[in-house]
């Protein structure tokens, strides 16, 4: 399967001054509730639209930088008939700036994260399910 998508727009980076951390800073970063809040709700509200339909490989649930922080990612969800494994290939601009990555779990429900998405394109996304007799599905 393969999907196409474009990331439009993103918002501007941030600059920020590199400097080490120390621990109370690392303590103060991972301790942030309100952080975690944030995401959990997310995902709830992620999970919730995705309960609400019937997703498969031919058609999955999309949704472009899931959680506000990661703007050229994607989350793809989606349920096979058996238990698969999920290869996925993220076409670059290039050969060399493709990205391949194999799942090695044999899995129903698929929680698939999209990285290396450029702005401003057609992304091109191939999904490649794999059942336990090596057939495989693209």
């Amino acid at each position: 399967v393969i999907l196409c998508f474009a990331v439009t727009s993103i918002c501007p980076a941030t600059a920020f001054a590199a400097k080490p951390l120390n621990d109370a800073a690392i303590v103060e970063t991972f301790s942030n509730r309100d952080k975690i809040d944030h995401q959990w709700a997310k995902e709830q509200a992620l999970l919730q639209q995705y309960d609400q339909g019937q997703y498969t490989i031919q058609s999955p649930f999309v949704v472009l930088d899931p959680f506000g922080i990661t703007p050229l990612s994607a989350l793809v969800m989606f349920e096979t008939p058996q238990n698969t494994r999920i290869s996925i290939e993220v076409k670059g601009k290039s050969e060399g700036s493709t990205i391949r990555y194999d799942f090695k779990e044999m899995q129903r429900h698929h929680e698939i994260p999209v990285y290396g998405l450029y702005e401003n394109y057609s992304n091109c996304v191939i999904f490649t399910a794999i059942d336990q007799w090596g057939n495989r599905t693209t």
